[in-house]
């Protein structure tokens, strides 16, 4: 009897020890959509089509993800060129409980070959001529469906007036939504893409996610210089690790742990903007010849340039007299359309601001120096 109990033991042992790994393994869902696709080809470029460009670009994410955040299931869309119906993808999401949706798209500017850069969106509701364009293009792929207007009850994706049937969905997750953004763009930015921001549209593939989910726009296929750079392996991967580092920077400001290192991204030429070391010491030599701002100077016709560290965005304006804030320079917000963008300090010259950026990246990791001219923002 003994024998048999303990042999029952060492079995329910060797069990356990089999499934709690597995079970471990995966506690984070993330869903990867590679915008458009089969006989929907998205966006053409001289050379290449959107929904190319994109499949590669999420393959080569997933791949990050999976190779180094083993508590991270990775679920996408798509995998090949076949069309999804645009309703299904946010379904796929909801139907795996996922915890961030991620959709991968391409821009597009007509005829005008000179816009490039990258912009990330969130859902938004509130402007409905924002961002117009965008969104009826992206949206226009419901066309492909043949019961588009049943399935989508009757919104015209050309039409202004459709958008008013939407029901903001993700109020709960707009704060999340717009960080998972930010990051983004930070990564982009560093990385020598031109930054055009992140922007809120009423995108139908946003429109019915539960969970925190973004559009991001990885170029302009518009643009020669771009799109072969979109279609360059160094491309592929640099933006893909864009990508990846903002969502390790989004997981760690929710409280995630183990997390690997961000991965290194090499600012290239082919990105068709100025790498940021230039941009920094550009900034420097001109940060020397700054004074204090006085009384004086405010009065005077010249303008005042002064520089903050934008430290976070979110839904609502931060209260600077909160605790966490002890030990912090001037804490402020700025309304940008429906998102507050949170600042740090108000220096007179960009070296104030670099040697206050140290101290507040030990607790704000992804914080980073804007110049303002006359109390408006410079992009």
């Amino acid at each position: 009897m003994m024998l048999r109990n303990t042999l029952k033991y060492l079995v329910l042992f060797v069990a356990a020890l089999v499934v709690m790994p597995s079970l471990a393994q995966k506690t984070f869902t993330l869903v990867i959509d590679a915008g458009h696709g089969g006989k929907d080809a998205g966006a053409v470029g001289a050379i290449s089509y959107e929904k190319n460009i994109n499949l590669r670009i999420a393959l080569a994410l997933g791949n990050l993800v999976e190779r180094n955040c083993p508590d991270v299931h990775v679920i996408y869309t798509r995998k090949t060129d076949v069309f999804i119906p645009l309703g299904d993808r946010p379904h796929i999401a909801n139907k795996a409980k996922a915890d961030l949706f991620i959709s991968v798209h391409t821009n597009s500017a007509g005829s005008n070959h000179t816009a490039h850069g990258v912009e990330t969106y969130t859902l938004s509701l509130e402007k409905m001529n924002t961002n117009f364009e965008i969104a009826k293009r992206e949206n226009s792929v419901i066309t492909y469906e043949s019961d588009y207007r049943t399935r989508y009850e009757g919104f015209d994706p050309n039409s202004p007036e459709s958008y008013v049937i939407f029901q903001f969905m993700q109020n709960n997750y707009m704060r999340q939504s717009v960080e998972l953004a930010q990051y983004i763009q930070h990564q982009y930015a560093g990385s020598g893409r031109k930054n055009k921001g992140v922007k809120q549209a009423n995108l139908l593939v946003l429109r019915n996610t539960s969970m925190p989910a973004v559009l991001t726009e990885v170029g302009f296929i518009t643009h020669p210089d771009e799109e072969r750079f979109l279609n360059s392996e160094v491309g592929v991967q640099t933006i893909a690790t864009c990508i990846f580092n903002g969502f390790l920077a989004y997981r760690k400001a929710h409280g995630a742990r183990h997390l690997p290192a961000p991965l290194r991204v090499t600012p290239s030429a082919e990105a068709a903007a100025p790498a940021p070391q230039a941009e920094s010491q550009a900034e420097d030599a001109m940060a020397k010849s700054q004074q204090p701002v006085s009384e004086s100077r405010k009065q005077s016709d010249k303008p005042v340039v002064t520089y903050r560290v934008q430290f976070s965005m979110g839904a609502r304006a931060v209260n600077p007299t909160e605790a966490r804030f002890n030990g912090f320079p001037k804490v402020s917000s700025v309304r940008t359309g429906n998102v507050y963008k949170h600042y740090m300090g108000d220096f007179a010259t960009h070296a104030e601001a670099r040697a206050a950026l140290r101290k507040i990246r030990e607790t704000y990791s992804d914080a980073f120096i804007v110049k303002f001219q006359d109390g408006e923002r410079v992009q």
